[in-house]
């Protein structure tokens, strides 16, 4: 298992961001010599994967719905009582 973000330590830090979804992480790591435009180092080169069985999680597109949908219901919601307010106020 892995955490949303991997933190490195050696002549200088990184860091690397994953995905909060991510549940395993492949990484391959590989030495890169020195040249004129880059010091030596690792390279690491990282691919996160959600498993199958972490169905807890809805895709980006279905959360998205679900919260515009919750947003058009409130403004709704909202106008509609506005409406009433203006009726009942304009009566007296």
């Amino acid at each position: 298992m892995c955490n949303h973000e991997l933190n490195w330590f050696g002549d200088e830090k990184d860091r690397t961001g994953l995905d909060a979804q991510s549940g395993v992480a492949k990484l391959t790591f590989s030495y890169v010599p020195s040249s004129m435009w880059h010091s030596h180092g690792i390279k690491i080169n990282v691919t996160a994967y959600r498993p199958d069985n972490m169905n807890i999680y809805k895709s980006d597109t279905e959360s998205w719905q679900s919260g515009i949908e919750m947003f058009v219901k409130s403004t709704e919601g909202v106008k509609n009582m506005a409406e009433a307010y203006a009726s009942v106020k304009g009566k007296k």
